[in-house]
């Protein structure tokens, strides 16, 4: 696995501070809501302090299997070099419609089950990080998102885990896919844990308490949050068979999972006492603390 670093700069210690974390394209798709991504798109463009990332499935290219049986066969490399080729075109299309936009904005794409494997060994999301000259962040990664003052003081740190969320166990139900994603979490000293995969919408907030690592002991409440992503593919399609369909699954969840980050510096009473002691005025802020917000 990879982990990364992010320095990510704010005017205040007080802001707002927008994630976005999309997955399950599936761009190449009959179901693609087209009109849906290029909202999420504009969305995370226009929206102040915004940083998203990918999750998998770009694309719905191949499965593993499919994958495993082209492998295989190694008597015809030519005819893989021509489907190499339309794979590339079609991701420089992509790139130059939707990624070039967010320049500046994301941070990475993770792996997802579904993904072309070219003949040297690379993927079609490497291809696409290529393009974008963004990380790539495999298929399971650990991000410390270090939030800092734009005169370089560092404000807080958060720990996010990221994979693209391809177990088998706990999906068919809203409450078994929360549940099987927090005991996958629960190994991991993280306080974002973000996938996709199910084509569920499902975010769940679950603080717990702590103390003060230095200064005063008190209890200090830690909010944890875990996010299924959503998708941007129709299950179903009139005259059109799906694997939605094939397998009666339950209609996508279309859309994306927005996580709202609002840190704010409480009063210190103590503090504040302290300085009117002393003849000044006015009260004394605490350690910056924030809050999360889910959107969806």
């Amino acid at each position: 696995m990879d982990l990364f670093h992010h320095r990510l700069t704010l005017p205040t210690n007080t802001q707002t501070v927008t994630l976005i974390g999309f997955g399950c394209v599936h761009a190449d798709d009959p179901g693609f809501n087209e009109e849906l991504w290029a909202e999420c798109v504009e969305t995370i463009q226009k929206t102040p302090l915004c940083w998203a990332f990918g999750l998998g499935d770009y694309f719905t290219l191949a499965r593993s299997h499919y994958r495993n049986h082209i492998r295989a066969y190694r008597q015809d490399e030519d005819s893989q070099r021509e489907i190499d080729a339309l794979v590339k075109d079609r991701a420089r299309d992509f790139y130059r419609q939707y990624l070039k936009p967010l320049k500046g904005k994301l941070l990475g794409l993770a792996e997802g089950n579904h993904r072309w494997e070219f003949l040297n060994g690379t993927t079609s999301t490497q291809f696409l990080c290529e393009l974008a000259d963004i990380p790539y962040w495999g298929y399971t990664s650990l991000h410390r998102l270090q939030f800092v003052h734009r005169l370089g003081s560092s404000i807080y740190v958060l720990k996010m885990l990221v994979h693209h969320g391809d177990w088998s166990a706990g999906g068919m139900t809203p409450g078994g896919d929360l549940n099987s994603l927090e005991r996958r979490a629960e190994g991991w000293d993280t306080d974002i844990t973000w996938v996709a995969h199910t084509h569920r919408k499902v975010a769940y907030v679950s603080p717990i308490m702590t103390i003060p690592e230095t200064g005063k002991l008190q209890l200090v409440e830690r909010p944890r949050v875990y996010i299924r992503a959503g998708c941007f593919v129709r299950g179903y399609m009139p005259g059109c068979t799906t694997y939605a369909e094939r397998k009666l699954l339950k209609p996508t969840e279309l859309g994306w999972v927005t996580l709202r980050i609002q840190s704010y510096q409480p009063r210190d009473p103590e503090k504040s006492a302290m300085k009117r002691e002393q003849g000044s005025r006015g009260g004394a802020a605490g350690p910056v603390r924030y809050r999360f917000r889910v959107e969806h």
